[in-house]
């Protein structure tokens, strides 16, 4: 916003907008006095800009119906997913990464522990797991937030605490041991998502994924293939029991396949033939 102020008419013509979260639609939507200045600079600029890249068409489509006239910048819109480094995220199934929790079944998940991700609603499907199944499963959270002693206390109340392991930090390049021993990755987000890329990084490693139909995390999902899609918990419970059925070599090859652009030079490449 601010480098578009002192943008003249040819800087606009080279310029792209990239648009990957939330903060667009923030401003596109705001209704307040002080936001209308900042607003209108935003507006002027993806009308005088030569491109504007979206991570899903999820997100395009939500901008462009938010925008008056959004339609007309169809034809200078396109979808390139966000990249993945396949030299980092890759089946790693050698590591003891949960060496103290062996014999255990290993739900992840990785986010920030907010209320609005869904986290209480895998407390409560891993209470009723180890409830039917004689505590078979351990939950491994990886991530921090506000939301990390409501977690806790709630599974303290359900005397599971010791089938729950919070991890704070894990280094980027460190989450592909994660990902590969464990036997499923779930989010429930409640958000609508731009898009998943905790499910890809997680399907290229070779684990099947669950998450919410909603948002762009049904471009990451293709329901039975390397994963399954749910609306609420009584079916993402379902899918946990059926999530054997799901063929790690299949999900590999399934976002490897829909997704080319998961290195630097083909992700690259598409920006660069949109460009031209």
């Amino acid at each position: 916003i601010v480098c578009s102020l002192f943008f003249n008419k040819k800087l606009f013509r080279s310029t792209s907008i990239y648009f990957h979260g939330s903060e667009a639609e923030e401003i596109i939507n705001s209704s307040r006095f002080s936001m209308i200045l900042i607003k209108r600079i935003y507006l002027n600029a993806i009308k005088k800009s030569r491109q504007l890249i979206f991570v899903s068409n999820f997100l395009q489509n939500k901008i462009l119906k938010k925008i008056i006239g959004g339609e007309h910048y169809i034809n200078k819109s396109k979808v390139v997913y966000t990249l993945v480094d396949t030299k980092i995220f890759l089946p790693n199934r050698k590591s003891n990464i949960f060496k103290s929790i062996s014999g255990k079944k290993i739900i992840l998940t990785v986010s920030r522990v907010v209320e609005k991700k869904g986290l209480l609603e895998v407390a409560e499907i891993l209470c009723s797991l180890n409830n039917k199944f004689e505590n078979q499963y351990h939950w491994v959270l990886i991530g921090n937030g506000d939301y990390s002693s409501i977690l806790s206390n709630y599974l303290i109340q359900m005397k599971n605490e010791k089938h729950f392991t919070q991890i704070e930090f894990v280094e980027r390049d460190e989450l592909s041991e994660f990902y590969s021993n464990a036997n499923l990755f779930i989010l429930l987000s409640n958000y609508e998502e731009s898009f998943g890329l905790v499910y890809l990084e997680s399907c290229l490693c070779g684990t099947p994924v669950i998450g919410k139909d909603k948002g762009g995390v049904n471009e990451v999902i293709l329901d039975g293939i390397n994963g399954f899609l749910v609306k609420n918990k009584d079916e993402a419970l379902d899918a946990i029991l059926n999530i054997e059925n799901i063929d790690s070599a299949e999900a590999i090859n399934y976002v490897k396949k829909m997704y080319n652009n998961f290195n630097v030079e083909s992700y690259t490449h598409s920006l660069l033939n949109f460009s031209n």
